[in-house]
């Protein structure tokens, strides 16, 4: 099945969702647990499906759900591609997988829907603002829906949005992590704690000993990690720079540097190598807030990405960005602008710039 009829199925979902809502509204509430319903909800949170980034910029969320009510059953939908990076979050209960042939396929959806009625949840939390999560919202029979809404939206998210009966205006500019902080106020949760969290696995950690060994790096050595790819490639700085800067790294400070290469480590077991480097440096991709997470000092070569949405922020993270000229054109809640001006803002950003910052963390 090709992605424009699986898109074709999104606007027969509405559809349905639309035409049956009062029934769904009904059935739905009647599943309400009056047992501690306050004190030990069912939350569901729905981040985005794919992204890395966006899903650790979640985790402040599941922080403070559960020092606010330790008690609750806080379950994450997240597609295999990503779920490694929470696996080993001790504030989660269980990750509810989203196969890509569950969006594509009849059948896997309505297995997910299944799923997602069985827990009988309490509450949802869609801090992803697509449409989907409120198709899994509704037809899972949560009562309590809670979703970020944005400025620039697309058709299917008009159609559906007013489905959810809690809402959060997104604002052009608005950080991202301060944002979905902004979702938990429904459960009377005030916090403006935006730190991040990723944990690692002793199976992880083992591996990453292992491999260091192996690579004849100590605990003395000034190791630095170089991530060069990036899940969207066209944020991706040019792979001669980087070697360019590596080699300067290695002359001027007898650093040991390590090109991240994703086949040697899972997305379970990176942060255990991840928290070994003294410095981290990539193009504005998820292993960056990895970075973050674990208070490892940070480059981000960030190009077109604009620096207000997720951007670290820590005395040891220092983002790169174009001349003011040069604008951003790839947001998080927002379309992304021309390709030649991204690959632009990208070019724009030279060896000596990126040596300079590392300097100034060094």
């Amino acid at each position: 099945m090709t992605l424009a009829t699986a898109k074709i199925r999104v606007y027969i979902l509405i559809f349905f969702a639309f035409l049956f809502y009062p029934i769904f509204t009904v059935l739905a509430f009647l599943r309400l647990r009056d047992d501690g319903r306050k004190k030990n909800p069912r939350i569901l949170i729905i981040p985005q499906f794919t992204r890395i980034g966006d899903l650790i910029c979640a985790t402040p969320i599941f922080r403070e759900i559960k020092k606010k009510y330790p008690n609750s059953y806080l379950a994450v939908v997240v597609t295999p591609k990503i779920a490694g990076i929470i696996k080993n979050n001790p504030r989660i209960d269980e990750i509810i997988i989203f196969e890509d042939r569950d969006y594509l396929e009849f059948f896997g959806l309505c297995r997910l829907f299944k799923k997602i009625r069985d827990e009988k949840f309490d509450w949802s939390i869609c801090v992803s603002a697509d449409t989907m999560g409120t198709i899994l919202s509704v037809y899972g029979l949560i009562p309590n829906r809670i979703k970020i809404i944005r400025q620039e939206r697309n058709f299917s998210e008009i159609l559906s949005d007013w489905m959810n009966n809690f809402l959060i205006y997104y604002k052009n500019g608005e950080y991202i992590p301060q944002l979905y902080l902004k979702t938990i106020k429904f459960f009377g949760i005030e916090s403006d704690d935006i730190k991040k969290e990723v944990f690692t696995s002793k199976v992880g950690d083992e591996k990453a000993e292992k491999f260091l060994k192996e690579k004849n790096i100590n605990t003395n050595d000034l190791v630095i990690g170089i991530g060069a790819t990036a899940g969207n490639k066209i944020k991706e700085w040019p792979m001669e720079r980087f070697k360019k800067l590596a080699k300067r790294l290695t002359e001027v400070y007898k650093a040991k540097i390590i090109f991240i290469d994703p086949k040697d480590f899972s997305l379970e077991e990176f942060p255990s190598l991840m928290k070994r480097l003294n410095l981290f440096i990539a193009a504005d991709s998820g292993p960056i807030h990895i970075a973050h997470a674990l208070n490892v000092p940070l480059i981000d070569i960030i190009g077109p990405v604009d620096p207000a949405d997720q951007a670290p922020q820590c005395e040891k993270c220092v983002i790169i960005k174009p001349s003011e000229t040069i604008k951003p054109t790839i947001f998080a809640m927002r379309p992304a602008g021309d390709e030649k001006e991204t690959r632009r803002a990208v070019e724009s950003i030279s060896t000596d710039m990126v040596y300079k910052a590392v300097k100034s963390l060094l």
